[in-house]
C-alpha cells in the first residue's frame, strides 16, 4: 500500500488542549523500501529523507540507554523514539524484541540485526539467526552455512560451517566435513575440527569423540585424558560420569577413576555434593566417594539445589516411544532441564537430602517452590508446603496463584479471595477474578465491574469500570460508560478521553499508546498527543 501525500488529519480535540495533527510523510513506505533496495537492503539508510523516517543518530562512543518503540505502517514494522522519529525504518515483515541492545528483523524472508541506534549490524540477507549468546549471534546463509557475528557487525566467525553450536564461556563449537573444532570470542580457531562429537567446556574441561571413543580436551586442545570411553559427561564439582563397558562411573580431572563403573545409568552429574545413578533398575544418590546414601524410589530424578530435589513418578498408561525417550533421557546431563514442564502424566514431589520425602509424589500437582513455598493440589483441593513438607496452608481452594510479593490469589465458591503466606484470608471471596498485583494494587473484577484491591485486602477504588490496565508508573487505563481515561492510584480520572479514542495501551516510560479514529499514536502522563496517531499498530516504549 501506499501512502497518499497530503493527507489531512483529524483534528483532535482534548479536553484540556486542543491539537492540530500534522501532515503524513510526501514519501511513500514503499517509495522507501524502492530506495532501500537501490542502496542494498543491508546499509543503515542513512541517505533515507522523510518526515516519518529520519536519519539516525550517530552511535555514541559511549554505551547509553535508548527509548524506542515498535511501530507498524502500510503492513511494514520500525521503532521510533520519544520525538516520532524513525530510528530503525518501517520496512520490516516482522520483528522482535530488543536484547541486550539489538532486534532481529525480517523482510523477505531474510533475517538481520539491527541495533538500538539504527545501525544495521547483521545484514538482513540470512535464511536463519539464532539470539545473540554471550555477544555473539548464529547466522545461516542460502547455502545453509553458519557462521557467527559479533555486536559490532564483525563476522567473527567465516560463514562455511554445517552446523555450529554457541557461545558458551567464550567459546563456540563448529563441524567441518563431518568433524568437530573450536573458535574462541576473537574468531580463533583455537582447537581444529577433528572430533566426531564433542561437548562445551566445564571446569576447564570438554569431552571430545574420536574413533567411537570419548576422552577430554583443555582449552589448548590438549588430549589430558585419552578417548578410551564409551560415553562422557561433562565435569561437575571435579567429577566427570563416564562410561566403561557398558557401566557407568566417575573419573576426577586426571582421569583417575574415583568411583568404579559400576551403575546402570547416571541421571546427572553431582550437584551440591551428591548423584543420582541407576542400580539394578532402581535410582539411588551416591556421594562423592560412590557411597550410596539412599535409595529414590522414582522415574525421573533431578539434581539437589537448595537442598531438596525434584522426583517424579509417571502414570503407568505410558506408551513405548514415553518409556523410550526417558530411557535414552536417563544418561544425558539434566542441569539444563527446565523443572516448569512437566508432563500430564507424571507427577512431581521433592525429596531433602536424606532422601525423605517431603512433598509426596502421590499429589495430583506440584508447582515448583516459590519464595520457599511450593503450591500443591490433593483431591481437587490446593494448599502449600514449606521445605520441611509442613502444610502452611491446608489443601481447602478449588483454585491457588504462586505467591507474588507474599500474596496469593485463592478461590471458594466459585468467587477469589486473597490470602498471605501463613494463610490469612485478607479479603473476602467476593470477585470474580483477580489480576496479579503491580505498582502495589490488583484489578478485581465484581458483578462485572472492575476495581482495584491493595495488598492489605482493601478494595481502594471501588468496581466501577468496563475494562481495566494493571496500574503501571502509578497510572492505570479504564474504560467507563464505553470511554476511555487514565485513573491514578487514588482513583482520580487524571486524563479524559474524547471523540474518536477507540483503546489505549499501559504507560511505560511516560507514554501511553492511544488508538485515534483507527491509528495509533502516543500521549504523554499530561493528556497531550506527542506523537501524531498515523501507524497501523504500535507498541510499548521501553529501554533498550
Amino acid at each position: 500500500m501506499e501512502l497518499k501525500s497530503n493527507i489531512k488529519l483529524l483534528v483532535v480535540v482534548m479536553s484540556m488542549s486542543i491539537i492540530s495533527l500534522a501532515c503524513l510523510a510526501n514519501v511513500s513506505a514503499e517509495a522507501l523500501i524502492a530506495q532501500q533496495e537501490v542502496i542494498n537492503i543491508n546499509s543503515d539508510l542513512n541517505n533515507s529523507e522523510t518526515t516519518l523516517v529520519q536519519k539516525a543518530s550517530p552511535i555514541p562512543q559511549k554505551e547509553i540507554d535508548v527509548i524506542l518503540a515498535p511501530v507498524k505502517i502500510d503492513g511494514k514494522w520500525g521503532f521510533i523514539d520519544e520525538t516520532g522519529t524513525f530510528i530503525i525504518p518501517p520496512i520490516f515483515d516482522e520483528v522482535k524484541t530488543f536484547q541486550d541492545g539489538l532486534v532481529a528483523v525480517k523482510n523477505r524472508g531474510k533475517w538481520g540485526y539491527y541495533n538500538k541506534y539504527g545501525k544495521n549490524i547483521v545484514p538482513v540477507q540470512f535464511k536463519e539467526v539464532s539470539e545473540y549468546k554471550e555477544g555473539y549471534t548464529a547466522v545461516k546463509n542460502d547455502n545453509d552455512k553458519w557462521g557467527f557475528y559479533d555486536k559490532s557487525g564483525n563476522v567473527i566467525i567465516p560463514i562455511q560451517f554445517s552446523e555450529v553450536k554457541g557461545f558458551k564461556d567464550g567459546v563456540a563449537l563448529v563441524k567441518d566435513n563431518k568433524k568437530w573444532g573450536f573458535y574462541d570470542n576473537n574468531g580463533k580457531p583455537i582447537i581444529p575440527a577433528q572430533f566426531t562429537e564433542e561437548q562445551f567446556f566445564s571446569e576447564e574441561l570438554a569431552p571430545v569423540k574420536t574413533d567411537d571413543k570419548w576422552g577430554f580436551i583443555d582449552r589448548s586442545g590438549k588430549i589430558v585424558i585419552p578417548c578410551q570411553y564409551q560415553e562422557a559427561m561433562g565435569y561437575s564439582e571435579g567429577l566427570a560420569a563416564v562410561k566403561i563397558n557398558d557401566k557407568w562411573g566417575y573419573i576426577d580431572k586426571n582421569g583417575g577413576l574415583i568411583i568404579g563403573a559400576q551403575f546402570k545409568g547416571v541421571a546427572h552429574g553431582f550437584n551440591e555434593g551428591l548423584s543420582a545413578v541407576n542400580i539394578d533398575g532402581k535410582w539411588k544418590y551416591i556421594d562423592k566417594t560412590g557411597n550410596v546414601l539412599f535409595t529414590a524410589p522414582f522415574d525421573t530424578v533431578l539434581p539437589f539445589q537448595d537442598g531438596l530435589a525434584e522426583v517424579r513418578v509417571t502414570k503407568k498408561s505410558v506408551g513405548f516411544f514415553d518409556v523410550l525417550a526417558f530411557a535414552v533421557g536417563a544418561s544425558v546431563n539434566y542441569y539444563e532441564i527446565d523443572t516448569r514442564d512437566i508432563k500430564s502424566n507424571e507427577k512431581r514431589g521433592y525429596i531433602d537430602r536424606s532422601g525423605k520425602v517431603i512433598v509426596p509424589t502421590k499429589y495430583d500437582c506440584v508447582n515448583t517452590y516459590n519464595d520457599g513455598l511450593a503450591i500443591v493440589k490433593i483431591d481437587d483441593k490446593w494448599g502449600c508446603v514449606d521445605k520441611k513438607g509442613t502444610f502452611v496452608i491446608t489443601p481447602q481452594y478449588e483454585e491457588m496463584s504462586q505467591f507474588q510479593d507474599g500474596i496469593a490469589k485463592v478461590k471458594v465458591n466459585g468467587k477469589w479471595g486473597v490470602v498471605n503466606k501463613s494463610g490469612k484470608l485478607l479479603s473476602n471471596y467476593q470477585f470474580d477474578e483477580v489480576y496479579p498485583f503491580s505498582d502495589g494494587l490488583a484489578a478485581v473484577n465484581q458483578d462485572r465491574k472492575w476495581g482495584f484491591l491493595s495488598k492489605e485486602g482493601k478494595v481502594t477504588i471501588l468496581p466501577q469500570f468496563d475494562e481495566v490496565h494493571n496500574f503501571n508508573e502509578d497510572l492505570a487505563v479504564v474504560k467507563y460508560n464505553d470511554m476511555w481515561c487514565v485513573i491514578n492510584i487514588d482513583g482520580k480520572v487524571v486524563i479524559k478521553s474524547w471523540h474518536g479514542v477507540s483503546k489505549l495501551s499501559d504507560f511505560s516510560n511516560g507514554l501511553v499508546a492511544v488508538k485515534v479514529d483507527g491509528k495509533w499514536g502516543y500521549m504523554n502522563k499530561s493528556g497531550k498527543l506527542v506523537i501524531q496517531p498515523s501507524f497501523n499498530d504500535a507498541g510499548l516504549f521501553l529501554v533498550m
